[in-house]
């Protein structure tokens, strides 16, 4: 790309984020992802929370892009739904106007039964017999099937229906009195082992009775008052959505008949239109060696599309990463975590205006920006230089650096390993490096140990780690990061350094290094 581009790239997007603040968006929407709810008291809390934000947005919409519920069970989805209609009752804002909601099913909620079932993997003859081998005590062997069974209980508890549930329950309670009635004769609790195959199939078909996977012609209208289908198309205040979800394309990735699905649409060639699935379009946002992508079958079609605008999730890589946001032939964006818990509580904003698109990255768990907005055009032309694509950010972009006085220290874990010939745990510690422009926000620290050797400085071992709370705003980093080497990873009898490099997604900055020492 040539230099002339590459500066009408960096003045484009200038000017875009402020024509963009001047305007009336002509629509406004919230993009979540990977929410991930569970049949828990307060398992929809964080997914409320930012609901009403966007309601305070006043958002037209809000688009799901997978994983809505953890393990695809109809009293999931029954929380799910409760939460929406909590915040938006009868599809309207707090202020009485209209929101829709795009709702995109990801591979917890197509196959999540298994992840159910998974919660009794415990719960088999071999590891019962494994336990009650006669090496353990009996007391020891007891409490240790008792807390199976309790694991076993709450996931019955918490993912079937109260009625279907209690004839589990009582299989569960009955093997765990007979457990404790045994005493400590563990002959005669090996001999209970074939009981827990019995419990586990029957809670494996209740767990499969109980999942939505087979029941969406029933479950999604009486949920969401429409009706389900494997693709679907909406318009919004004029501009249109195309979702298209998981049991079309699966872990083979292959999203089957989209092509066809959006030339049926007729779309308008001169506005954006968006486009939602749960796994990353292959070789987009996030790079190419990214968890959580297709098989490049969606890719092949939207790149016929440059006004397309793609949003996904799966991968639940964190939107801090100005990777995260791609530009060839189309646009795709990735669209984080709600992770009911962890820190990555993770969405988008996104504001639709005549001649440009703005995206905000939220950060829900302290509901403050996540890094500065991305504004780019909102149609595109062949041809047309893209601000945000790898190659005018990889030329273009200033890589995050230390201030002029930063230095790392290191902690000895045993102060006198030096010259011991006998290495110890080293903890570095150093400030957070300021972010660059134009794509050079701070992505992670890359770590190396130094050696001398006649040829010069060698990298003897290589670390990358992100900033301490990458998931939230950068406020909330805290101001040093630490980060720990050990013993084994060290050279012994050799000088030696170590030194931190400041990265963004597309640079690297120059590196502050601790003394030089000998172990």
């Amino acid at each position: 790309m040539t230099f002339k581009k590459i500066l009408f790239a960096a003045v484009l997007a200038a000017a875009m984020a402020i024509s963009a603040s001047a305007d009336k968006p002509n629509l406004v929407f919230g993009v979540l992802s990977d929410t991930h709810i569970e049949n828990t008291p307060n398992g929809s809390d964080v997914l409320i929370d930012a609901l009403q934000w966007f309601d305070k947005q006043k958002v037209d919409a809000v688009v799901f892009s997978g994983d809505m519920t953890d393990k695809t069970m109809i009293l999931e989805l029954e929380c799910f739904a409760k939460a929406w209609h909590s915040v938006f009752k009868d599809g309207k804002r707090s202020d009485g106007e209209p929101v829709a909601h795009m709702l995109i099913t990801g591979n917890h909620d197509d196959e999540g039964a298994i992840y159910a079932s998974s919660k009794l993997r415990d719960l088999t003859p071999k590891t019962i017999q494994r336990l009650a081998n006669g090496k353990t005590s009996a007391d020891k062997v007891r409490q240790s099937i008792s807390n199976i069974v309790a694991k076993a209980e709450r996931a019955v508890v918490e993912n079937i229906a109260k009625e279907k549930a209690e004839p589990v329950l009582k299989m569960l309670s009955a093997f765990n009195e007979s457990v404790y009635k045994a005493g400590t004769n563990i002959s005669q609790i090996a001999a209970l082992a074939p009981e827990a195959a019995t419990i586990k199939a029957t809670a494996d078909k209740a767990f499969k009775e109980a999942a939505f996977v087979d029941k969406f012609k029933t479950e999604w209208p009486r949920l969401f008052g429409e009706e389900y289908s494997s693709f679907f198309h909406k318009n919004i205040k004029g501009y249109d959505f195309i979702g298209a979800n998981w049991d079309f394309i699966g872990w083979i990735g292959k999203a089957e008949g989209i092509e066809e699905y959006i030339v049926s649409r007729k779309l308008p060639a001169d506005k954006p239109f968006f486009y939602i699935q749960h796994p990353h379009p292959r070789g987009t946002c996030h790079g190419n060696k990214v968890w959580g992508q297709d098989n490049g079958s969606t890719t092949s079609v939207l790149v016929k599309y440059p006004n397309a605008v793609a949003f996904s999730g799966h991968s639940h890589s964190s939107i801090h990463d100005e990777n995260t946001i791609w530009q060839g032939e189309f646009t795709s964006i990735g669209c984080g975590s709600l992770s009911p818990s962890g820190k990555s509580r993770q969405g988008l904003l996104v504001s639709v205006f005549d001649k440009t698109i703005e995206v905000r990255r939220i950060d829900f768990y302290n509901h403050q920006d996540l890094a500065p907005k991305w504004v780019f055009p909102a149609t595109y032309a062949k041809g047309d230089v893209r601000p945000y694509s790898f190659d005018v950010r990889s030329s273009q972009s200033k890589p995050p650096a230390f201030a002029e006085n930063a230095k790392v220290t290191l902690q000895l874990a045993n102060p006198k390993a030096l010259n011991s010939g006998k290495a110890c745990d080293i903890t570095l510690t150093f400030p957070h490096a300021n972010d660059g422009n134009s794509g050079g926000i701070l992505a992670n620290y890359t770590i190396v140990v130094e050696v001398e050797d006649e040829n010069g400085t060698k990298a003897l071992l290589t670390k990358v780690t992100p900033p301490n709370n990458f998931f939230w705003a950068r406020s909330h980093w805290g101001e040093t990061q630490t980060f720990t080497l050990a013993a084994k990873e060290l050279p012994v009898n050799k000088k030696f350094q170590i030194a931190v490099y400041p990265c963004s997604a597309f640079s690297k900055g120059e590196a502050i290094k601790t003394t030089p020492i000998t172990f």
